[in-house]
């Protein structure tokens, strides 16, 4: 699990093959798989706020030989929250954090 800051709103995954003819894919939170090129960086892979799942997907020259890695990326909302996936319903952040924006601050001088 890797935790990034509010401001990514992406992130890329380069992969590498050990062996000839094996394909590299990536996917995230779901969605279609993508081509990779070996040791070269993925496209842009966009975020979400909350918990993101990487799959990096490796199919051997065989094409029945599938090994599937799974990269966990956490953001943070805009003030600092994530969920909290050991206890639903909880958030944790590295320091206190709000599920809603806090109060706006107006003051006026008569």
């Amino acid at each position: 699990t890797s935790s990034v800051s509010n401001s990514t709103a992406s992130t890329t995954v380069t992969a590498t093959s050990a062996y000839a003819g094996a394909t590299l894919e990536a996917r995230v939170n779901g969605g279609s798989y993508g081509s990779l090129t070996s040791g070269v960086a993925s496209s842009s892979l966009a975020l979400n706020v909350g918990t993101n799942t990487i799959d990096v997907r490796v199919t051997a020259a065989d094409t029945v030989t599938i090994k599937t890695y799974t990269i966990t990326v956490e953001l943070p909302n805009a003030w600092g929250c994530a969920p909290n996936a050991s206890r639903p319903g909880l958030l944790f952040a590295a320091r206190p954090c709000q599920e809603t924006p806090p109060p706006a601050h107006v003051s006026a001088t008569p």
